[in-house]
């Protein structure tokens, strides 16, 4: 925030709680640029982050054990937008599996040297990206959560399916 330490960059992948790290690091210090990972199996305008709770140590531990990825690890890309929003930063572009913002006050370089109007939209750049997916995830319910014409009819359906993919990885 204002008055704090400025960073260049920041990046946050550390495969579970992206976003809450993010955001905890950028209450203490300003950057520039911030590349954060997200669930990118999570579609737009579904917003989700995997919070810690008591089991988080021991999955944590047995993930990396394992060397298993977390289907309900992360957030997704519209958690990301609106949280960094709140945060003063718009989204610039998706790479891979990381969502790229820069600070809004030079958020104009970014705009003159990219040719694009920030915010980017996120419905618009998830559409036109790769897609990502883990394997313990069907495509076919990423397509669905997706390109549903009204996204709060499958809302249940994306809890549900979240709620009982966490629940077998171990997680609360």
């Amino acid at each position: 925030g204002a008055g704090h330490p400025p960073l260049d960059f920041l990046v946050v992948d550390i495969d579970s709680w992206d976003c809450a790290v993010a955001r905890e690091i950028l209450l203490v210090a300003r950057a520039k640029i911030v590349f954060v990972e997200i669930a990118f199996q999570i579609p737009p305008p579904f917003r989700f982050a995997r919070q810690h709770g008591g089991s988080a140590a021991d999955w944590r531990r047995s993930t990396y054990r394992n060397s298993k990825y977390l289907v309900t690890a992360g957030c997704s890309l519209s958690y990301a937008v609106q949280m960094f929003g709140e945060l003063g930063y718009h989204m610039l572009a998706i790479r891979e599996s990381d969502a790229i913002f820069v600070a809004k006050e030079i958020a104009h370089f970014f705009e003159d040297a990219f040719q694009v109007r920030l915010p980017q939209d996120e419905i618009a750049c998830y559409q036109q990206s790769l897609l990502w997916v883990h394997d313990d995830i069907p495509v076919e319910y990423i397509q669905e959560w997706f390109w549903a014409p009204e996204p709060e009819k499958v809302l249940d359906r994306v809890a549900g399916n979240l709620t009982l993919m966490g629940a077998a990885e171990g997680l609360e």
